[in-house]
């Protein structure tokens, strides 16, 4: 039976960027050292020097750029993610992420998903569901979760408005989350949209080792909604 690796911090990560930082700091060091000592003038030398500089300062600014740029991961979305119970009560409209940390797709849109927080976390809740976890049980069958990645649109009443199974490109994620702000907005009369949000046929194959809650779900197969294995 095969081990599946979890989403973990990684302090050895750190530790490399540090290095990376360092080495980056020493070479810019260096580079002014050695054209400090190279005297006035215009010459070849010069242009060596003033090229290696240059050099020197692009390796810091990558350096830099990725430390500052480090990739979202499951479980930081977890971190951040709003209580279910607070989301259903705060009065704003909310996005559910239900998701497994096996989830290759769930995986890969992680960055998406994290950049459709960032730009409008303050107007709406972000929750995370991990479909392993028991607790989450009512809310998979509530919900019908057949597949994972599944995002459900609720409005500020907890009313489900849209739901989408599978891999979203970033961009249909980003205004389905901007119609459901929309529909709040205009109270969800006629002329509001409900998020267009259609479903996806790649979702993550369940390994036989990780059934989870989900193997307490009635089976999807009867299920005209079910959107394939997971």
């Amino acid at each position: 039976m095969g081990c599946v690796r979890r989403v973990s911090s990684s302090s050895s990560s750190s530790s490399s960027d540090a290095d990376s930082e360092g080495d980056a700091e020493a070479a810019v060091a260096a580079a002014a050292a050695l054209g400090s000592g190279g005297g006035g003038g215009g010459g070849p030398k010069s242009g060596l020097v003033l090229a290696w500089v240059g050099a020197a300062v692009g390796v810091a600014l990558f350096a830099g750029t990725r430390l500052a740029g480090e990739s979202p991961t499951l479980a930081s979305l977890a971190a951040k993610s709003v209580p279910l119970d607070v989301a259903l009560a705060n009065g704003k409209p909310t996005l559910i992420e239900f998701y497994a940390d096996w989830c290759g797709v769930c995986k890969g849109m992680a960055p998406d998903v994290a950049a459709v927080e960032k730009e409008f976390g303050n107007s709406a809740n972000f929750v995370m569901l991990n479909i392993d976890n028991p607790r989450w049980l009512p809310e998979m069958q509530a919900y019908h979760v057949d597949g994972v990645p599944q995002f459900t649109f609720l409005d500020a009443a907890g009313t489900s408005r849209a739901e989408s199974v599978g891999k979203l490109p970033g961009p249909v994620l980003r205004s389905g989350v901007a119609q459901l702000l929309e529909g709040e907005r205009r109270g969800w009369v006629a002329a509001a949209r409900a998020p267009d949000v259609p479903s996806s046929d790649e979702v993550s194959t369940r390994p036989a080792d990780r059934a989870g809650a989900m193997a307490r779900l009635p089976s999807a197969a009867a299920d005209p909604r079910a959107h394939g294995p997971i």
